[in-house]
């Protein structure tokens, strides 16, 4: 698999390639400037399919451009290549502001022109292909999951214990782990009240792999002590490989998402890759591969009551912590293993080699 991606050096140290993948860090603007080099590389490697990984904000801080809304023209143009379009995001809502609107306007258009000049559709959730369908995308659009970006590193029964000691934890304490960045996404403020009635019954610790908000201190590597605030252990930023052995460390995985899990969390497919009871929240729909107390644990978004009983409930009971985790790892492997998400987007492209990848 061949990947273009913006100009810059690749950490091969901490981020070694896998086998077969090759990174042509080549697009030094995403603007209309950018194009020519990303359609020179794509006609070179004589690729049979190009799959654009499409999110407004990676190609603009402000989630605003034109040059990229271009590309699937010009490579149908200049190409052979089949154009794969896989929405990751799609556009803010509408706003007071009118800058704000004109913003949220111009990204429905982006999405559009995305969309009509490429040959076949993928979405990440599935609520993203109601939400085109309101832009004018009338193209079938097949949901494929996003894989995990934390590989599960290898890490023995000995290790694991250094870990819980370096966490502050001993043989009676029940570690309830989180990922990600503690943003908007995420509701903390539920999380630290679950935690806190738990705490009233056993101990425990909440440790938050990743960036803290703006308003939290962060340590920033593992390598030095970790910042323990009172409710919540902060890692800071971590290598995949350190974060992945802490995850491994943890009893139970909690993530409060402020809009419901969804098939494009990744870090919902981190916790299922690495066998870890979850305990999240769902939103106004549920993709039905999520099953209530078979694979994952869902309680509605913002009931700060039921998430509480859910996590005194996996604390107390190991069977139903085993049994999320089996049954979580069987659908990780079903759905979310990047195999799986290989083989969808090659048989939804009707290829078979000489895939290129934009990121």
């Amino acid at each position: 698999m061949q990947v273009i991606t913006s100009a810059g050096l690749t950490d091969q140290v901490l981020y070694p390639l896998a086998s077969g993948v090759c990174v042509h860090r080549v697009v030094k603007s995403w603007g209309i400037g950018g194009l020519s080099a990303i359609v020179r590389v794509v006609r070179g490697l004589d690729c049979e399919a190009l799959v654009i990984q499409y999110a407004p904000h990676s190609f603009d801080r402000r989630g605003i451009t034109f040059g990229i809304n271009l590309l699937p023209w010009l490579v149908r143009f200049r190409t052979s290549a089949r154009i794969i379009l896989n929405f990751h995001e799609l556009y803010i809502p509408f706003d007071p502001s009118p800058k704000r609107c004109l913003g949220a306007l111009w990204q429905r258009a982006m999405a559009f022109l995305m969309a009509a000049g490429s040959h076949t559709l993928a979405a990440t959730s599935s609520e993203w292909p109601r939400r085109l369908r309101r832009v004018g995308v009338w193209k079938p659009i097949r949901v494929i999951p996003v894989g995990s970006n934390i590989p599960r590193a290898s890490v023995s029964d000995e290790e694991i214990k250094a870990i819980r000691t370096r966490l502050g934890a001993n043989g009676a304490t029940l570690l309830v782990g989180c990922f990600g960045s503690a943003g908007p996404h995420r509701d903390v403020d539920l999380l630290r009240a679950a935690v806190r009635a738990l705490g009233r019954e056993q101990p425990c610790k909440l440790i938050w792999v990743g960036k803290s908000r703006a308003d939290e201190p962060s340590s920033g590597q593992i390598t030095r002590s970790f910042l323990d605030d009172g409710d919540i252990v902060w890692t800071g930023p971590l290598p995949h490989p350190e974060v992945s052995r802490i995850m491994t460390a943890c009893h139970l995985f909690v993530l409060p998402f402020t809009d419901g899990v969804s098939t494009r969390r990744s870090t919902v497919a981190a916790a299922l890759l690495h066998g870890l009871p979850l305990l999240t929240t769902r939103g106004k729909r549920l993709d039905e591969m999520f099953l209530h107390c078979e694979n994952l644990y869902v309680v509605p978004v913002g009931d700060a009551h039921g998430f509480a009983r859910g996590l005194l409930e996996l604390a107390r009971c190991p069977t139903l912590r085993a049994r999320l985790a089996q049954c979580g790892r069987v659908l990780h492997d079903s759905r979310f293993a990047w195999g799986e998400i290989a083989r969808q987007v090659a048989h939804h492209a009707g290829t078979r080699s000489r895939s290129t990848t934009l990121t």
